[in-house]
């Protein structure tokens, strides 16, 4: 039950532990449509591909 969980959270933060942002994030959709700007012609500034590599090539360890 996260409403149980989400006020958990708020004494283990104290202790160092989870805070309650991350009991929200765990309850949010993540999806994410770029509707929005492919309407109004948003110029991208890299391929999905391109965008990839260039995350690859940075962080390695990502990918491992």
């Amino acid at each position: 039950p996260f409403k149980f969980i989400y006020f958990a959270s708020f004494f283990f933060m104290g202790l160092g532990g989870i805070h309650p942002v991350r009991m929200k994030k765990l309850v949010r959709p993540n999806l994410i449509l770029p509707t929005f700007l492919s309407e109004l012609k948003y110029p991208w500034k890299w391929t999905l591909e391109e965008a990839l590599a260039d995350w690859k090539a940075e962080y390695p360890q990502d990918w491992a």
